[in-house]
């Protein structure tokens, strides 16, 4: 899903079509890259259920899966490169999120309830889960996006 060429191409309708995967549970988790990151990001978290955030080094990448449960990373494909980006992946796929015990996890756990239980409302449908799937291609030039989906 995505693009593989360096047409310019609308990123936020990209970001919306991995964001409503990730939402329906049909994937566990997306990968999105943009020119920084935040646009992919912004676009994807308009989607109920979806937890986005851009990350540009090992403890981003980590303390948003470990602490926050993100379900959609978003990567710079101008600014980060290659070898940082794939650590990136590595570290956020090998992440478990551990909200037992960690201080706040209630309240936080609560808060992501209840923001999102009215955008769940809305956008009702429960799909499948499939088995593990990664691609990763060449770090995207600005404008140029690579989606990557995730299913465990």
């Amino acid at each position: 899903m995505g693009t593989h060429d360096p047409q310019e191409v609308d990123y936020p309708d990209i970001a919306a079509l991995v964001a409503r995967k990730v939402a329906s549970k049909e994937v566990d988790r997306g990968i999105l890259v943009c020119g920084t990151g935040v646009g992919m990001c912004i676009a994807a978290n308009k989607v109920a259920g979806v937890r986005a955030a851009p990350c540009h080094d090992d403890v981003t990448a980590e303390i948003s899966r470990r602490h926050n449960d993100l379900n959609v990373l978003c990567l710079s494909g101008d600014l980060l490169g290659e070898k940082l980006a794939d650590r990136l992946v590595e570290i956020w796929l090998k992440t478990p999120f551990e909200a037992v015990g960690m201080p706040g996890a209630t309240r936080r756990s609560s808060t992501w309830r209840s923001a999102t239980a009215s955008r769940d409302r809305e956008s009702g449908g429960i799909g499948r889960r499939a088995g593990l799937r990664i691609q990763w291609g060449n770090p995207c030039r600005f404008n140029s996006c690579l989606s990557h989906l995730l299913t465990q």
